[in-house]
């Protein structure tokens, strides 16, 4: 006992000097294997820098979609986020047209293969366009992907009534207007519209159209007062990106001033009469019987009727010459694509 109360201040100072020996090793050790851990991920960053530079080459900042789209949606910025892509897939094989001047000092122009850059780098060289094609989320955006469509200065937001349309329509759908008379003939008179809105219930969709394709659609209304058991529908295009638009045909009455001068109200009859028919289909399959107006339907009709018996005793006979030019007109268009 009197060993230990002699030596234990020196047994004390024994002790701490190895555990600060035993200390000194592991930190060295900690040393050592930090300092070799930094080397690895030092030569790690190294060889991903070699392999970046030499393998995958520079980078450059273009856009992709977050969101899938349709053909005809118009690009917002929302839409688009920005990522990196290695520059050598960003440039793509494309024939240019390239002018040289010849040895006679002619200007002639050639085409040529040459790498040009294929994705969009700049949200301004997007934001307002339309999509040419359809797209899902996280597709790199091409210039090739996107369309300028500058409207007409005649375009205007329009809404239009049909008899029939497919029961799977809906707004960003691509369609012909068409319409079908009691003779048989059909003719595609307004071909590859962009529905833009709808009233799917009343029949009553929105589209962009030009000052002549108004007159087009006002044509359809007269003939369908004109003539009995006449249709004006859609026909929608199964795949719009990769179909093309179908070509338009359609003899427009040469008389819709004339009548409309003597009939302002006429047009509009016509299309409260479609959306009335539409109304009591709908009442008859099932739907709400009280928005149907029979007595009103009657009276349009009855309306349509009279001014259509009035201006054909007067014009008879230039009606009967119109039904035979469009019956030559489609007879001949038929021969045409047979």
């Amino acid at each position: 006992m009197k060993f230990f109360k002699k030596f234990a201040p020196w047994l004390l100072c024994l002790l701490l000097a190895v555990a600060m020996v035993i200390m000194a090793i592991v930190g060295m050790q900690s040393v050592n294997s930090y300092k070799q851990t930094l080397q690895q991920q030092e030569a790690s960053i190294a060889d991903m820098s070699s392999f970046i530079d030499n393998d995958i080459g520079p980078l450059i900042d273009c856009y992709v979609v977050n969101t899938s789209v349709r053909v005809g949606d118009t690009v917002t910025e929302e839409m688009l986020t920005p990522i990196s892509i290695p520059e050598s897939i960003a440039y793509a094989d494309k024939e240019v047209e390239v002018e040289t001047v010849n040895e006679d000092g002619d200007t002639v122009t050639t085409t040529e293969n040459q790498k040009v850059l294929n994705v969009v780098t700049s949200t301004n060289d997007a934001v307002g366009l339309k999509f040419r094609v359809a797209l899902d989320a996280n597709s790199i955006l091409s210039p090739d992907d996107l369309i300028d469509n500058p409207l007409d200065n005649t375009t205007r937001m329009f809404e239009a009534t049909f008899d029939d349309f497919p029961t799977d329509i809906q707004v960003g759908d691509y369609v012909d207007i068409r319409i079908r008379f009691t003779y048989g003939e059909d003719f595609i008179s307004i071909p590859h519209k962009r529905i833009e809105g709808m009233i799917l219930e009343n029949g009553i969709f929105q589209f962009y159209f030009t000052e002549h394709e108004i007159n087009v659609y006002d044509s359809m209304l007269l003939d369908k007062a004109m003539y009995d058991s006449v249709t004006i529908y859609l026909l929608k295009y199964v795949d719009p990106s990769s179909q093309t638009a179908a070509e338009g045909f359609y003899p427009i009455n040469s008389n819709i001033a004339e009548i409309m001068n003597a009939n302002p109200g006429l047009l509009d009859l016509v299309e409260e009469k479609m959306l009335l028919e539409r109304q009591e289909l709908s009442s008859m399959m099932g739907g709400d019987t009280n928005s149907f107006d029979d007595k009103r339907l009657n009276e349009v009709s009855s309306q349509i009727r009279d001014i259509i018996r009035d201006y054909a005793g007067e014009k008879s006979s230039a009606i009967k010459d119109r039904v035979k030019e469009e019956a030559a007109a489609a007879r001949a268009a038929a021969k045409a694509n047979s």
